[in-house]
């Protein structure tokens, strides 16, 4: 009967011992790395496109003033702070937070819009910044010129826009302003910031 006893302690005194074999797995920082980055007052106007009837001409001089007429304040992009994370990246604006889910491709970070990838921005590693687009937009259209009925958009938006985004989005072409009244403009600004 002792032998009985003995077997039944033993296993359990073995199956509790200590395994100094094991090797202790350490998280790794930079999966739960966050990077804070704020506004560092610099700013780059890369382009200014302004299209308007009637013939559809790009008017590249009329382009400046037209912009810093309808938007007096685009050399502040009203976002206070930035938050990068591993997969997500937070903007807190003045008056609003937005988070998108992000991927990189090389130093860009591309976000989903509408199903598809623009590309939001890209991080300078050399002068340890992130750099921010926006784009600024409007348009007015006479969609039908028996009626004068008038399509009038203006917005901000993140990411760049080109050509192809913007024709044939509200019409095939700028060709196709014909009253005096017509325009299509954009403009894509970068923004830096630092940690």
């Amino acid at each position: 009967m002792k032998h009985l006893l003995l077997i039944p302690s033993l296993f359990i005194i073995f199956s509790c011992t200590n395994d100094d074999d094991s090797i202790p797995v350490k998280p790794n920082p930079e999966s739960n790395k966050e990077e804070i980055y704020k506004f560092s007052n610099n700013y780059n106007i890369l382009d200014l496109k302004y299209y308007k009837g009637t013939d559809g001409n790009e008017y590249t001089k009329e382009a400046d003033t037209f912009f810093k007429k309808q938007w007096s304040f685009y050399n502040d992009p009203s976002i206070k702070i930035i938050h990068l994370k591993k997969d997500s990246i937070i903007i807190n604006e003045n008056l609003s937070i937005q988070k998108y889910k992000y991927t990189k491709d090389g130093n860009n970070i591309l976000i989903e819009k509408d199903r598809k990838k623009i590309i939001l921005g890209y991080v300078d590693q050399t002068n340890k910044s992130l750099n921010i687009y926006k784009n600024f937009q409007s348009s007015l259209i006479i969609s039908n010129k028996e009626t004068n009925e008038i399509l009038y958009s203006k917005g901000i938006n993140y990411g760049k826009i080109t050509y192809n985004d913007m024709f044939p989005l509200f019409i095939s072409s700028p060709k196709v302003l014909t009253s005096k009244d017509e325009f299509v403009f954009w403009c894509n600004i970068e923004y830096t910031f630092t940690k």
